[in-house]
């Protein structure tokens, strides 16, 4: 691996691990188990999964898939005297109540929060501790702000309505934190039962969100990371358009300028009867495995000279004669060597047909009950 590469890769692994580390982490609402524990502890009646409590109580939302006409029988049902805890911004209940929804609280980590205003919902709580992830929400003259705007809180006719960017403070790692359990005591009010709802009502089936919807925050950053690196990696190892860079070859001499080179050495060198031994080693190798005879074999010229016709003087001068002294020699040599080749070939592929033959008509002759 060359040093760029390495740089590349090690810059990837650093980017994927700052992104996964500022994600704010997804709380579920099944990371509240404390919560219900805590409050049930406390001496509330508490329950889960149910519709609002008939005669007054807490109602408690921590996420909602409500649609506004859903909403707005939970919001009649504070007015006849409930008390509404919505901890999800994104639910319809926020702004039909005449709120909207700000910024994070921060970008990572856990931000500490001072309440800052009269509501009985805070009253004796010093500070409490939220994810960065959770929001702040504006309410105007309608609403008591609270911590930073993290928590609004108005009368709704009879009832009491509570909005909170989050609900990160009452969650299994932060209950403990500060002054949040005192908060959750305070929210969860002084009277009647503490009820948890669903996201939608019993009688409806949730919308369905599919696979990327079902993932938390850090799983999906995390799969958006590496493809962003994936694209990244491809692009960079990628052909570029344009013109191609000017590069020196490696090897600026051509491949075949060494056989040329070698042959101009051996010409030079008049080295003739060299060129003859390699042209009648490589003759008689041939040669030898068509008429299966070993090459290196005395008896090659005598068995040439059978099955090709010529005499056997010549196939003897052309495979194992004496060296050529000029290069008309050695050319002649070379048409005397190619001629033997060519005769064998074709005298053994005139006998093997004609063996094929013979082995075509003694099948025929037994079939027939004759004797070949």
């Amino acid at each position: 691996m060359s040093r760029r590469m390495a740089i590349v890769w090690i810059g990837i692994v650093l980017t994927l691990g700052v992104l996964i580390a500022l994600v704010p982490r997804a709380e579920s609402v099944e990371s509240t188990l404390a919560l219900r524990r805590f409050l049930a502890e406390s001496g509330r009646q508490v329950s889960e999964g149910g519709p609002p409590p008939e005669a007054g109580g807490t109602y408690v939302i921590l996420h909602d898939l409500r649609t506004p006409d859903e909403a707005r029988s939970l919001l009649a049902w504070a007015a006849s005297g409930g008390r509404l805890v919505v901890a999800d911004p994104r639910s319809t209940l926020v702004t039909l109540s005449g709120a909207s929804v700000g910024d994070p609280m921060g970008l990572v980590g856990a931000r500490s929060l001072e309440p800052a205003c009269l509501a009985e919902e805070v009253l004796g709580v010093r500070s409490i501790v939220v994810r960065a992830s959770d929001r702040s929400l504006r309410g105007g003259d309608r609403f008591v702000s609270c911590v930073d705007g993290h928590l609004l809180v108005r009368s709704h006719d009879r009832g009491t309505l509570v909005l909170l960017g989050g609900f990160t403070a009452l969650t299994n790692e932060h209950l403990r934190t500060a002054d949040n359990a005192l908060l959750a005591l305070r929210l969860a009010g002084s009277e009647g039962p503490v009820v948890f709802g669903p996201p939608v009502p019993a009688d409806v089936a949730a919308p369905a969100t599919g696979v990327w919807g079902a993932l938390p925050e850090r799983a999906k950053v995390a799969i958006l990371a590496i493809a962003v690196a994936a694209l990244a990696f491809a692009a960079m190892r990628s052909r570029r358009l344009g013109r191609p860079p000017a590069e020196e070859p490696v090897a600026p001499i051509p491949a075949s300028e060494l056989v040329r080179a070698t042959s101009r050495l051996y010409r030079r060198a008049g080295s003739l009867g060299h060129a003859a031994g390699m042209m009648r080693e490589a003759t008689r190798a041939r040669v030898g495995r068509r008429l299966g005879v070993p090459a290196e074999s005395e008896a090659l010229p005598t068995v040439a000279a059978h099955f090709t016709g010529l005499p056997p003087e010549r196939v003897e001068q052309g495979l194992s004669g004496p060296d050529p002294s000029t290069d008309e020699e050695l050319i002649r040599l070379g048409s005397l060597l190619s001629e033997i080749e060519s005769r064998t070939m074709t005298i053994r592929t005139d006998r093997d047909r004609v063996d094929l033959d013979a082995a075509a008509a003694g099948s025929g002759a037994d079939a027939k009950g004759e004797r070949p």
